[in-house]
């Protein structure tokens, strides 16, 4: 997760790949940067006004129910 400081979050999501992805407003989803260089690493990557990055975060498949 990252963060445009009192404006706006925003989301990386790791692929199987080992790449990064996001989904910059109403555009497709991309693995690639604001400098169109694909993502290894969202705390390095150019994510533009998203100046903070906050934290990785794991969500474990089957282990959350939604009732």
């Amino acid at each position: 997760m990252v963060v445009w400081p009192n404006f706006d979050f925003h989301w990386y999501r790791l692929g199987n790949d080992g790449f990064w992805t996001h989904k910059p407003g109403s555009n497709p989803v991309t693995n690639l940067d604001n400098s169109g260089h694909v993502i290894t690493d969202p705390r390095t990557a150019n994510r533009g006004l998203y100046t903070d990055f906050c934290s990785f975060m794991v969500v474990m498949h089957g282990h959350i129910k939604i009732k």
